[in-house]
């Protein structure tokens, strides 16, 4: 009975360790990196960015003399052209919010990248870099409602469950 407590006592004590050094739900993550970049494409299709907002500028608002645009008739006749585009997901979007996507070569050129404690989703390319960098490195990566979908339809948090129930209990 006693080498049985010990025995729980040290499963125990090694996820604690786990579950604070994030071993664990870094090790399900990694098996997950395809599901991560599929929600960043459907999140960026959605004109989102990882705090849930609208991508800016809008398109109306990338005017020069510092935006992307001539004037506000070029931006309204490239956001109507971008309203007749195909893409590989339905989803809604303001129309006025950029998604980022013309023919699928910058989703191309983003990847998963796993560092210290951090997930994060980075370029690969220089083209990559570019739109990234006028952005915000920082609205790349997941929403609240993206991480919900993880979790729950792609199975996420039951991995986690099932890993941490092997270390409890070795099955």
């Amino acid at each position: 009975m006693n080498e049985r407590l010990a025995r729980m006592a040290r499963s125990a004590q090694l996820l604690g360790q786990q579950m604070t050094d994030g071993s664990i739900v870094r090790g399900v993550l990694r098996n997950h990196e395809d599901d991560i970049m599929e929600q960043q494409h459907i999140q960026l299709l959605e004109g989102k960015g990882s705090d849930g907002n609208d991508l800016r500028p809008f398109y109306t608002e990338d005017v020069k003399p510092h935006g992307y645009f001539n004037d506000q008739q070029s931006a309204s006749n490239y956001m109507a052209w971008k309203q007749s585009l195909s893409y590989p997901y339905t989803v809604g979007r303001n129309p006025n919010a950029p998604n980022l996507y013309i023919n699928g070569r910058f989703y191309s050129e983003m990847e998963v990248r796993f560092e210290a404690e951090t997930l994060g989703i980075y370029p690969t390319s220089g083209f990559a870099s570019e739109i990234m960098a006028k952005y915000g490195l920082h609205r790349f990566g997941l929403s609240a409602m993206k991480w919900q979908v993880m979790m729950g339809e792609k199975g996420v948090k039951d991995e986690i469950q099932n890993e941490m129930r092997k270390l409890l209990y070795g099955n």
